[in-house]
Order: structure tokens, then C-alpha cells, then sequence
């Protein structure tokens, strides 16, 4: 190439070609990843604030409210699944579950999703006295 000659070759564009399409390749194959992990964030931020939801309407209630009784429910709601469940508390051992009531209740709220195995949770749990 003479010292006059400006511009670039065949060669040069070719080369230049192939790594832009090398990385385009790569910054397309992340999409697929991207709209996934979206989705699962998604569903995780929708089942929690079901969950909290469920939990704080819960609490609004005094304690010996019916809706309050031990057991376990579910519901549906949205492709969700809350479930429910209520049980008296022994504060003087280790928190486990009694027949009695002592005072204490334990609210535990369960929300679930999907049709993958094993199913997606989201849980919170909380205790509950007597006022």
C-alpha cells in the first residue's frame, strides 16, 4: 500500500464484521436469560405482597376473632395459591405448637405458584398475643 492510499481494505471490513456480529450474538442470547429471571422477580414481588397483605388483614383483627381460629386454610387468587395457617404457641418451649392456648398464636402465611416441581413459595410468619 502506498503512503497516498487512504481508506481500508476488503480485509479490514470483513474483520471488522465478524467481531461486531460475534458480540451482537452475544448481547442477543442474554435476552432470553433476562426475560426469564424478570419473570421469576415478578412473581416473587407478587406472591410477597400477597403474603404481606393476607398477614397484615390478619393482624387487623382482635385475637379471638373466628377468622383467627387454629387451622389451616387456602385460597386462590391471580394463579396463587395462600395459604393459611393458625396455631396456639408455647412461649416456654421453643415456640412449638400446643393445643392450648397460652396467650400466643403463630400466623404463618404460605403463598405458592407455578406448575414446575417443586412449586415457587414465598413465606412470612409471625406471632400473635393476646392484647
Amino acid at each position: 500500500m502506498s503512503k497516498n492510499q487512504k481508506g481500508i481494505t476488503l480485509i479490514e471490513v470483513i474483520v471488522a464484521l465478524a467481531v461486531l456480529s460475534i458480540g451482537i450474538i452475544g448481547i442477543l442470547q442474554s435476552f432470553p436469560a433476562a426475560v426469564q429471571k424478570e419473570g421469576i422477580a415478578k412473581n416473587n414481588s407478587t406472591a410477597a405482597y400477597l403474603a404481606q397483605g393476607q398477614l397484615e388483614t390478619l393482624l387487623s383483627y382482635d385475637y379471638d376473632n373466628p377468622l383467627l381460629s387454629t387451622g389451616t386454610t387456602t385460597t386462590s387468587t391471580l394463579n396463587y395459591y395462600i395459604q393459611t395457617n393458625v396455631a396456639y404457641i408455647d412461649p416456654l418451649d421453643d415456640l412449638n405448637a400446643t393445643d392450648t392456648d397460652l396467650g400466643i398464636k403463630r400466623i404463618k402465611i404460605k403463598v405458592f405458584w407455578g406448575r414446575d416441581v417443586p412449586e415457587q413459595t414465598v413465606e412470612l410468619s409471625t406471632l400473635y398475643s393476646r392484647k
